[in-house]
């Protein structure tokens, strides 16, 4: 059991596209102790469990190996090289918008374009703009990726007022 966490561990950080060392600093362990879970010689506690849960993975998955191993896509922009050891995702482009948010707005968008897609349903451009900002600014309070059902209330709110 503890084999196969640590394999749901390694496949975590690789899905983030984390070094060991960039995934046991975003999660506030050690290289060491990061390096023992991956292995199956010790179990993280619920500070590893949780920070991996702020990047995206579920915890559900992690833990009993059923459901999706994501709560919603991983953005690309939070990933970071194999090689590059620098273990933050929160950087800022030169018009200081970080990262991280730039992901969430991808993320957001894509959502919003799987389901009008699964709908059939074409909408004017402003109104699209308004589903991606109102939907972007929720899951920014919420911190949280964008989830369908969010989604879909936010186009409900949006297209239809």
């Amino acid at each position: 059991m503890q084999d196969e966490l640590g394999e749901r561990l390694k496949g975590a950080r690789m899905l983030l596209g984390y070094t060991q060392s960039g995934i046991a600093r975003e999660c506030g362990s050690k290289l060491r102790s990061w390096q023992d879970y991956e292995a199956g010689v010790r179990t993280p506690g619920a500070q590893v469990i949780a920070g991996l849960a702020r990047l995206g993975i579920n915890a559900n998955w992690l833990l009993t190996g059923e459901g999706e191993p994501t709560l919603g896509p991983i953005p690309q922009s939070q990933t970071q090289s194999q090689g590059s050891g620098s273990g933050t995702h929160h950087t800022e482009t030169a018009q200081g918008i970080s990262t991280q948010d730039l992901a969430l707005l991808e993320n957001v968008i894509l959502e919003i374009r799987r389901q009008l897609e699964r709908r059939g349903t074409e909408l004017p451009p402003e109104i699209e703009a308004r589903i991606a900002r109102m939907a972007f600014e929720l899951c920014a309070i919420r911190r949280q990726q964008p989830v369908e059902s969010t989604v879909a209330n936010v186009i409900e709110l949006a297209a239809y007022r």
